[in-house]
């Protein structure tokens, strides 16, 4: 996290704008989406209870306007965030060759070319998806997510309760997946790092490889760190991947409370088809942060 900060610190001032104007429109997009939840409650009520012709109108006219805003936001929020990560992706790469030409000749020449120059390429643009990632789940997943949890509890507190309680069974398969992440992220770093290391070598000692007729063991060598590699990679996959069935799974149990509990509220009058409908809405709505929010650990 210090590290995050000190890059904002450091490469803001030249982006500040960019990022200040994507903020701007994910907490419009967040507003829109709580937006369409609440006006679908008036609309239910207004076709199925009160009948009210004009009023339908009016309310499908808001109910349109509502989702076009929130599609323009998405756009301008989604297209200034990734100008903002191309630009501290360029400074930090223009400051990485910048204080590459600053080092000593020594310094350069005992360490491998290959290492010296994608090490810090590489987390320069790390450090961007970093901070893009970090800014999208918290100004825009987190507060569409706390926002539609608000329209939650205002239309049915303890419903919402009920659907609060399956959170503790999502944040710990995410833990525990993140962790597995994190260890494997760690060792295809550096298979990957051997392996252009190991690249760069067979080209600069070609010569020598021709001269003693060492094609297959230089290659066996290169083709078990592809191997290994490929590996890695197939098991981020699906790390990565199981994070979905695993939402999907606890979103479908939460569902089925959720129906189970509206229907007895339904029968005993104690919610109208408006409330139900806007409930349903709104958790639909924040399924998707919810989601994003909950393999965010897994993606760092």
């Amino acid at each position: 996290m210090k590290l995050i900060l000190r890059l904002l610190r450091e490469f803001m001032p030249d982006s500040k704008r960019k990022l200040y104007t994507a903020i701007l429109m994910m907490m419009l997009v967040a507003g829109s989406t709580a937006a369409i939840a609440l006006i679908t409650r008036k609309m239910v009520n207004s076709v199925f209870i009160e009948g009210n012709a004009t009023m339908n109108l009016l309310i499908a006219g808001v109910l349109a306007i509502a989702f076009v805003v929130k599609g323009v936001a998405t756009f301008a929020a989604d297209v200034q965030m990734g100008d903002f990560g191309g630009d501290i992706t360029a400074s930090a790469q223009r400051k990485v060759f910048a204080k590459l030409l600053e080092l000593p000749t020594k310094t350069l020449t005992e360490r491998h070319p290959g290492k010296i120059v994608s090490g810090p390429l590489r987390a320069a643009k790390a450090a961007s998806s970093t901070i893009t990632l970090l800014v999208v789940n918290v100004f825009k997943n987190l507060v569409t997510l706390i926002v539609l949890s608000g329209v939650m509890v205002a239309q049915a507190p303890y419903l919402s309760l009920l659907i609060f309680a399956f959170a503790p069974l999502a944040v710990f398969g995410i833990v525990r997946i993140s962790r597995a992440v994190a260890s494997n992220s760690r060792r295809e770093e550096q298979v990957e790092s051997a392996l252009i290391t190991q690249g760069i070598e067979t080209i600069e000692g070609i010569l020598t490889v021709k001269s003693f007729q060492l094609e297959r063991p230089v290659y066996a060598k290169l083709t078990a760190s592809i191997e290994m590699m490929k590996q890695n990679a197939m098991k981020m996959r699906r790390l990565l991947a199981i994070s979905t069935p695993l939402m999907e799974s606890i979103g479908g149990l939460a569902i089925g409370a959720l129906v189970i509990y509206a229907g007895h509220m339904s029968q005993n009058e104690q919610m109208s088809p408006g409330d139900f409908v806007a409930f349903v809405v709104a958790f639909m709505f924040a399924y998707e942060p919810a989601k994003r929010l909950g393999s965010m650990n897994a993606q760092l």
